[in-house]
This record gives structure tokens, sequence and C-alpha cells, in this order.
């Protein structure tokens, strides 16, 4: 049977089992415009980043996505500290958010919501985070994860269950709470390797002597 007399159910799920875990995702789009029409929807669904080079050349993107993302997920080998992951992925959110306003237009999805600055938010299904975050990272705020609204959130570092280092940095558990504070749909967090600061800020984190551990937030779900 030719590619081209397939069902479109069954070339589906040929193209998804594909791209199943396939770091050479363009390979298989390459195949012909069919596997490309099928499989462009599938992976902008589910957004997955293996490396920072990956973020960086999405981020750059700037065709409209097939769909707009459900989840976005970044699993950086061996958890590396890049100190502009969360600059690449707040790029990466703009340019999923700029497809939300194409499809707003056309009527298929509703706009996000903003938050408390009145800046839209991409809602997704999952955010998920594999990575170690580092004290004196100039590009570590809340900025990057304001922009999503997901109802799932994961941050955990890449090493074995036997293994333990500090994914989650004080300075990084003082923005990761504010962003979170903006996050309307948020049901379900998990968070591993976290630090919280210290009783004197100013020591573990860029902030003031006088602020406090935590910062304030609104919403409570049990």
């Amino acid at each position: 049977m030719l590619l081209s007399q397939m069902p479109a159910d069954l070339l589906q799920e040929i193209v998804k089992y594909a791209l199943e875990g396939n770091p050479f995702a363009g390979d298989v789009l390459s195949v012909n415009k069919q596997f490309l029409a099928v499989g462009q929807p599938l992976l902008h669904a589910r957004l997955r980043f293996r490396s920072i080079n990956q973020l960086i050349l999405f981020s750059r993107g700037t065709s409209p996505l097939a769909c707009v993302p459900r989840s976005l997920s970044i699993s950086l080998a061996g958890g590396s500290a890049d100190f502009e992951v969360f600059k690449h992925l707040a790029a990466a959110l703009e340019r999923c958010r700029r497809s939300v306003r194409v499809t707003d237009k056309t009527g298929l999805r509703e706009a996000g919501d903003a938050n408390a600055d009145g800046v839209p938010q991409i809602p997704l299904d999952s955010l998920s985070l594999r990575l170690h975050s580092h004290m004196n990272n100039p590009h570590l705020g809340c900025e990057a994860l304001s922009l999503a609204n997901p109802k799932s959130f994961v941050w955990m570092g890449h090493d074995p269950e036997h293994h333990f280092s500090t994914a989650i940095v004080p300075s990084a558990t003082y923005h990761l709470i504010r962003a979170l504070s903006t996050w309307t749909a948020i049901e379900r967090i998990t968070l591993t390797s976290m630090s919280f600061p210290s009783d004197e800020p100013g020591l573990d984190t860029p902030f003031p002597r006088d602020a406090p551990l935590l910062p304030h937030h609104t919403f409570s779900r049990t």
C-alpha cells in the first residue's frame, strides 16, 4: 500500500510512533508532505527540548505553530545549569503566545488569561523542567515562568535516585514562588532537590536582608 493511499488515522499512529522520543524528529517530517502535515501538530502539541540548542532554535523561529501547545518540557542532560535557559524559555513561550494570538483570530481557541501585570499567559496542561539552577544566574527570574499558566508543574534534578544535588537553589525558590502566585489554573506541583532561602535572604539571594523569607501569594489549594 502506498503512503498516499493509507487511511489518515493509521498514518497518524505511524508518525506518532516514529516521533516518540526521537531526537531527529526533522528526519521523520522530511519523508514527505503527508508526514509533515501529520507530524507538525503532534510535535507542537507536546513540545520537548532535550538540549539548550533545541530550545534556542525553537525560540528563534518565526513561523506560526501548527497548533497551540498543550505541554512543554525541558530535560537537559546531566541537569546542566545553563545560565540562559530561562532567557530562552521566555523566548520560546513568547513564540507560543504569538501562535495563541493567531488561533484566536481564527476563533479556534480562547485567549489565555493575563497575569497581575496584564501580560497574557500560555495555558498549558503541563510544564516540566529537569535541570539545575545556579545561584549567580543573571537571567534567573520569574518572568519566564510567569508567561505560562500550567495545570501541572514539575521541576526536578536530572540525577539518578541514588544521587543528590540541589536543582532549585534558594534564589530560584524565591523566583519560583513569585511565578507560582500568578498561576490561576495550577492543580498539581512536584518539586524535588529544592533549597529554601536562609533566615537572612541577603546571604542566599540577591534580595535585601530585610526581604521576607518567601513572597506573598494569594492562592491556596488543598
